[in-house]
C-alpha cells in the first residue's frame, strides 16, 4: 500500500524480467494489493503469527526472492532473515541487523555515524538540556525537532526559537533535537547498490523537492565530487544491496541527515532513468550475475496524482486473509 512497495513493484515491471508480484499489505484496501499478480493480506510485522504467514506464502508461491518496502518489515525481516532462508530457500534482500536498526532509530543513526567518522548533524536527546542549550547557542535557531522513529515528514518540525521548542517537545512521541543543517535549496537524495563482496555498483544523485515528505521533483545532478562523497559515506555504512542516503551540502561537503537501508520512495524515478536496483537485486542475489555500472540518464522527474479504478470487486476475499482473486474489472487511469 506504501508508495515504496508501489515503486518497487514499478520497477520490476521496468526491468527486463518477466516477473510474478506476490505481494502483501495489512490492509485489504491497498490499490498496491490491487497491481500484484498475487495478493495477500496478512498480519502485522509485530505479530507472533507474521513469521509462519510469510514462510507459508513464500513456500506456496515459490518466491525467489523478498524484497522489503517500509522500516517496520526491514526490522523485523533482518531479524529473521537466516529462518525463512533456511525454511524456503528464498532470498531475503536485507543489509546487517545493526546496520538496519541504525537507519531505523535517528539516535542510533547519529551514533552509528559518530563512530564511523561520518558527517552528521549536531543531535541531542530531550533530557540532554545542557548539551541543548550548548548547541543551540553555538548554532543558533532553527533546530529540528523530529520522533526517533518515524517516516516521511511526520512530526518533524522547523523550531524558531525557545518557545516552540518547549511547546514541541511535549507533543512529539520519543523527539530528538537536531542541528538545523545549510539551505533548502540544497537537499539532495542519493543511492547506491552495493553487491555482495562490498562493491558499489553505482550511484545516481537527485536534487530534490519534497511534499508531505515525499520527493515529488526530482533532477539527476551527477556532481563527481558529491557522488565520490557520497561512495565514501556508503563504503563505511556497509550496506547490502540499495542504500538511499538523504543529505545536504553544506560547504562543499555531504551532511547526511538521514539514510535508508532499503529501496525508497525514488525507486521507480531512478528505474526509468537507467538505475533499476530493483532489477539489479534480482541479476546478482537471483541470478548471480556480475553487475556493470548502469548507465544513467539525465533528467528531471516530476510527480502527480493517479488512481486505481476497481469495478465489482468483493473485498471480503481479502479481508479473510486469502489469496487476492479479482474478480471485477482493475484498471488504471492514463491520459496523454
Amino acid at each position: 500500500g506504501g508508495n515504496i512497495g508501489q515503486g518497487i513493484m514499478k520497477a520490476l515491471r521496468m526491468s527486463l524480467f518477466d516477473v510474478k508480484i506476490v505481494g502483501t499489505d495489512m490492509n485489504p484496501l491497498s490499490a498496491g494489493l490491487l497491481r500484484c499478480d498475487k495478493a495477500y493480506v496478512v498480519k502485522g510485522s509485530d505479530h507472533k503469527g507474521f513469521l509462519n504467514e510469510i514462510v507459508k506464502i513464500i513456500r506456496k508461491e515459490k518466491v525467489k526472492i523478498v524484497l522489503v518496502g517500509s522500516d517496520f518489515e526491514l526490522d523485523f525481516f533482518s531479524h529473521h532473515k537466516n529462518d525463512i532462508e533456511n525454511q524456503t530457500g528464498c532470498y531475503v534482500l536485507t543489509s546487517s541487523l545493526e546496520v538496519c536498526q541504525a537507519s531505523y532509530d535517528k539516535w542510533k543513526t547519529y551514533l552509528f555515524c559518530r563512530e564511523r567518522n561520518i558527517p552528521y548533524p549536531e543531535t541531542c536527546l530531550p533530557h540532554q538540556k545542557v548539551l541543548i542549550r550548548k548547541m543551540i547557542r553555538r548554532k543558533g535557531f532553527p533546530v529540528i525537532l523530529k520522533p526517533r522513529v518515524g517516516y516521511g515528514s511526520r512530526f518533524v518540525e522547523k523550531i524558531n526559537d525557545r518557545k516552540e521548542l518547549d511547546f514541541f517537545l511535549n507533543r512529539i512521541p520519543d523527539p530528538i533535537v537536531q542541528e538545523y543543517l545549510g539551505s533548502d535549496s540544497k537537499e539532495y537524495t542519493a543511492a547506491s547498490f552495493v553487491d555482495s563482496v562490498g562493491r558499489i555498483v553505482g550511484t545516481i544523485l537527485f536534487k530534490r523537492m519534497l511534499s508531505a515528505g515525499a520527493t515529488y521533483k526530482a533532477e539527476v545532478v551527477q556532481d563527481s565530487n558529491l557522488v565520490s562523497q557520497v561512495q565514501n559515506i556508503v563504503r563505511k555504512i556497509k550496506p547490502l544491496g540499495p542504500c538511499n542516503i538523504q543529505f545536504r551540502e553544506v560547504s562543499g561537503n555531504v551532511v547526511p541527515f538521514e539514510f535508508n537501508i532499503r529501496f525508497s520512495g525514488t525507486t521507480p524515478i531512478r528505474a526509468a532513468l537507467g538505475f533499476n536496483d530493483v532489477e539489479m537485486a534480482l541479476r546478482h542475489f537471483v541470478f548471480r550475475e556480475k553487475l556493470k555500472g548502469p548507465k544513467i540518464k539525465k533528467g528531471l522527474a516530476f510527480r502527480y496524482w493517479n488512481e486505481v479504478i476497481v469495478e465489482d470487486v468483493d473485498f471480503q476475499i481479502l479481508r479473510k486473509r486469502k489469496r487476492g482473486h479479482l474478480s471485477g474489472k482493475t484498471y488504471l487511469l492514463s491520459a496523454m
